[in-house]
Order: C-alpha cells, then sequence, then structure tokens
C-alpha cells in the first residue's frame, strides 16, 4: 500500500485551507470545491494503489456523508459540512474519516468554547440555558436558527480532524 506522498499531502492541505476560508468568510463550502476534493481523493487513490483503492475513497465518501446526515437532519451541522467531510472521505477511506470526525467534533468543541466566550452576553446566557436543558433533559430543546455569522465554521474543525488523522495514522492508500 502506498502512503500518503508530500504531493497528495500538500494538495490536501491546500482544498481543506481553501474550504476553511470559504467558510470562515462566506459561512459555506461551495459544492464545486466538495466535489473537486472527493475526486481529486478518489484519483489520487486509484493513481496510488488501483480500483481496490479507489473503491476504498468511495466507501470512505460514503461512511463520512453517512455520519453527519442525523446531524444534518437536526440543524446541527450544514449541508456543506457533510458533504465536506464525505469528500475527506474519499481521500482517508472510512476507519481514518470516523477517526478524522472524532478529532473534526474535539475540534469542533475547542472552536465552539471560543465563540461561546466571543458572544454577547444574551446570546451566551441562551446558549447555557439551552446546553443546560440538554444536560437535565437528556434531549436537544428547540431552537431558534441563528445567523450564520454566530456559529463556528465547522469546515475549520472537519479540516483540523482530517490533517489530525493523517498525521496521527499515515493514511495508507490502499485498503483501509
Amino acid at each position: 500500500m502506498a502512503p500518503l506522498n508530500t504531493a497528495h499531502w500538500a494538495l490536501l492541505l491546500t482544498v481543506l485551507l481553501i474550504s476553511c476560508v470559504f467558510d470562515a468568510l462566506t459561512r459555506k463550502v461551495p459544492n464545486w470545491l466538495t466535489v473537486g476534493i472527493l475526486c481529486a481523493g478518489v484519483g489520487a487513490r486509484f493513481m496510488a494503489a488501483g480500483f481496490p483503492a479507489s473503491g476504498w475513497g468511495v466507501l470512505g465518501a460514503l461512511v463520512g456523508l453517512g455520519a453527519l446526515l442525523y446531524p444534518f437532519h437536526r440543524g446541527l451541522v450544514a449541508g456543506g459540512d457533510v458533504k465536506l467531510l464525505g469528500a475527506i472521505g474519499g481521500w482517508l477511506g472510512p476507519v481514518a474519516t470516523l477517526e478524522a470526525l472524532l478529532f473534526g467534533s474535539a475540534a469542533g468543541g475547542v472552536l465552539s468554547l471560543f465563540y461561546l466566550w466571543r458572544a454577547p452576553a444574551d446570546q451566551r446566557q441562551s446558549i447555557l440555558t439551552n446546553l443546560r436543558l440538554t444536560f437535565y433533559l437528556r434531549a436537544m430543546p428547540d431552537v431558534a436558527p441563528q445567523p450564520r455569522y454566530q456559529s463556528p465554521p465547522y469546515a475549520i474543525a472537519l479540516s483540523a480532524g482530517a490533517v489530525a488523522a493523517v498525521l496521527l495514522n499515515r493514511v495508507p492508500f490502499g485498503l483501509n
């Protein structure tokens, strides 16, 4: 199995940085970018190790999409975030995609705390009240959607999770 070489790493890192910039500035990750990331990942897997590796890239994409469908349905993440994790899955394969999601969730928690710290006092109080209700009721209360600029750009967290998964695992392009 061929490991993620320097050219692949540079391309993945570049497109993830571009997705972070788009999300930070517009709170959207464009479809053309996520599709491009997915195609590049599956294509790089094919070039490195053939059809079986590209098949695992497709499976990784499906795992990434599936992992965030329920949070998307609940309004907890945006559609671009779901598609970005699917595109990351095309690069990493199914197992490393789940690891990237776990690392990205931790990064998202840190990012959310930063946004909570910077939020106006009334909004911070509302968020803390909802967190307490969630803890006590063991269910999420219905919350009115917030303006996009008040929510963290989750592409940053997902990208950080993907980078952590690559760095910690030396993700091979074979069957993983």
